[in-house]
């Protein structure tokens, strides 16, 4: 079959979940749809096909226009989500080669305050 199998927003499904169709009728509607030379999208081939009405084609194009608006939203949010992320991964990253970098210092004693730059640089140390 062509129509999206496994996608819950395709009209054909929707028009299942309703109850408006039988998964053999939207089978049958592919079908037909494939065969014929007009180019006709399946809600129509399905009322042409009287196999439901205008009204209930109609329900659910607005319902699979919600379903899609709010899977639009969720795929923002996650995308949003992992940008948090990537924002905390970086600052936690920074804060390690600070924290590493007074480790260092401490180690060499570059941090003690009796030592300054100008006695390491003189090599008194």
């Amino acid at each position: 079959m062509s129509h999206r199998q496994g996608d819950t927003t395709s009209l054909g499904a929707i028009l299942v979940s309703m109850g408006a169709i039988s998964p053999s009728q939207l089978d049958e509607a592919v079908e037909a749809q494939e065969r014929s030379s007009l180019d006709m999208l399946i809600g129509n081939q399905l009322v042409v096909m009287q196999m439901c009405e205008l009204s209930q084609v109609e329900d659910a194009l607005a319902k699979q226009a919600r379903m899609r608006k709010n899977g639009h939203a969720k795929a923002l949010a996650v995308a949003d989500i992992a940008q948090e992320r990537m924002r905390r991964a970086g600052k936690r990253l920074e804060e390690v080669v600070e924290r590493s970098a007074r480790v260092a210092r401490s180690a060499t004693g570059q941090d003690h305050p009796a030592i300054t730059s100008t006695m390491l640089a003189e090599g008194e140390v």
